[in-house]
């Protein structure tokens, strides 16, 4: 009866052993962690993006000032273009914020702690979260892009004025 006893529960130790994870499910969890690690280092390369476009926001604000003393029937101009960069620079802050923060509690799941539905199931919604980090950092970035452009091409044109005014005398 002892024999008995033993050999079930090694039976039973040999069945619970081999319910782990299949080669074909460790290969699409292998997979789908190399794609999330790719889009979370690309989303951590962002953030410098963003830093440096905040940068150059923050120097073209400053700038203002300068350029309203100088072109004063100007002003309304260049309050609108400085509002939209401020505008640009809230929301380049505010995704930068997010995704710092998201990255910063990132964690690859793993079948050695979790079953393989439940890595499956984060590795998935960290994907789509990810995704959708990546539409907002490209959409501050467009929308700071275009303030800026906006901006230096209101002060260009506005240089450009005054020296054609200056020729005529």
């Amino acid at each position: 009866m002892k024999q008995v006893s033993i050999v079930l529960v090694a039976l039973f130790a040999l069945a619970i052993a081999g319910c782990g994870p299949s080669a074909e499910q460790k290969k699409m969890v292998d997979d789908l962690t190399a794609e999330v690690k790719s889009m979370a280092d690309n989303a951590s390369n962002s953030i410098g993006k963003l830093e440096g476009v905040a940068g150059e926001i923050a120097a073209a604000i400053a700038g203002a000032d300068s350029l309203a003393k100088k072109y004063p029937k100007d002003t309304a101009s260049i309050t609108s273009a400085v509002s939209q960069l401020r505008s640009a620079k809230d929301r380049v802050t505010s995704v930068k914020d997010n995704v710092s923060a998201w990255l910063a509690q990132f964690k690859v799941p793993s079948l050695e702690t979790m079953k393989f539905d439940q890595v499956l199931s984060k590795l998935k919604k960290q994907k789509e979260e990810l995704s959708t980090a990546t539409s907002e950092v490209e959409g501050a970035l467009s929308a700071a892009t275009t303030a800026l452009d906006s901006y230096k091409g209101l002060a260009s044109g506005l240089a450009t004025k005054v020296a054609a005014k200056m020729k005529k005398k």
